[in-house]
């Protein structure tokens, strides 16, 4: 499992699709891939209080791009097929795409 905070962060967010693509890559035919992460699309993210969404900010800087960042697509230009988004608990997803 991969984390995409960790593929989308001050760091790597210009190389996140070029880490997907390496993913594509080295995943075995009809191969499986799961990424769990938290889901902007959750209530729970979408009615923060504001004064707790700036605080998080505050902590996170790259929140606007890891939010506006889209998984599921970026997975499909790579090459992956039936990228399937399931959500895995109140503010967590699990997208999967197979090779």
């Amino acid at each position: 499992m991969i984390h995409t905070q960790s593929l989308i962060n001050p760091h790597l967010l210009d190389h996140s699709d070029m880490i997907l693509s390496e993913m594509y890559r080295i995943t075995a035919p009809n191969g499986v891939i799961a990424i769990t992460d938290n889901n902007p699309k959750s209530a729970v993210i979408q009615n923060l209080p504001p004064v707790l969404f700036t605080l998080m900010k505050s902590t996170e800087p790259h929140s606007d791009q890891y939010y506006s960042y889209n998984v599921e697509e970026a997975m499909r230009m790579a090459g992956f097929k039936d990228v399937t988004t399931i959500e895995t608990d109140p503010r967590h997803r699990t997208i999967i795409g197979k090779k």
